[in-house]
């Protein structure tokens, strides 16, 4: 029938330092999967205009789990807006051109930006014609308006946090009660 063994302290020291050991490499796992399946939810949500910022959403490992991290080098002034500055216009004047054109080639159905700057771009020239300079014109004008108000936050990774925690408190339960039993 059923033996009762004695465990010494230290073997029960041991035994516990194990099964910590064992929790601690479980509950690792489980954030370097969340961290990996959270950047898709972050992806999801960040702004798209040429796409760098999308494509600097990596997961890293850290020694106590894992991170989302944003690398491109203005995903902080997206997530959190900015005070008031003049920024420098060749990027805002791509991003114009950019948003001008889709604008321009989805006519009546263009929202949001696209349609914005599309209108602003026409309303340089006339019924028939656009300035050349039309698309510069908008950018200073975009420009300007960050040096006297800033930006405005666009939250994709704050946004992010609750489907990420979801994520997160499956892979922990899966990981920390499902195995143990």
């Amino acid at each position: 029938m059923g033996q009762t063994r004695r465990v010494t302290p230290g073997g029960l020291a041991a035994a516990l330092r194990a099964d910590m050991a064992t929790l601690e490499s479980r509950a690792h796992r489980a954030a370097r999967r969340t961290a990996d399946m959270g950047r898709l939810i972050v992806y999801a949500k960040a702004p798209v205009a040429f796409g760098e910022l999308r494509d600097g959403l990596v997961s890293e490992d850290r020694p106590t789990g894992a991170a989302i991290v944003a690398t491109a080098p203005h995903s902080a002034s997206v997530e959190q807006g900015s005070r008031p500055h003049m920024p420098p216009l060749a990027p805002i004047l791509a991003w114009v051109r950019l948003r001008g054109a889709q604008g321009l080639d989805a006519a009546p159905a263009a929202k949001g930006a696209p349609a914005v700057i599309a209108g602003r771009i026409a309303r340089q020239g006339s019924a028939t014609a656009t300035p050349v300079d039309a698309a510069e014109r908008v950018a200073r004008a975009i420009q300007h308006a960050i040096a006297k108000r800033g930006t405005r936050p666009h939250w994709f990774m704050r946004d992010s946090v609750p489907e990420v925690a979801g994520l997160l408190d499956a892979f922990m339960r899966s990981s920390l009660l499902d195995e143990a039993l």
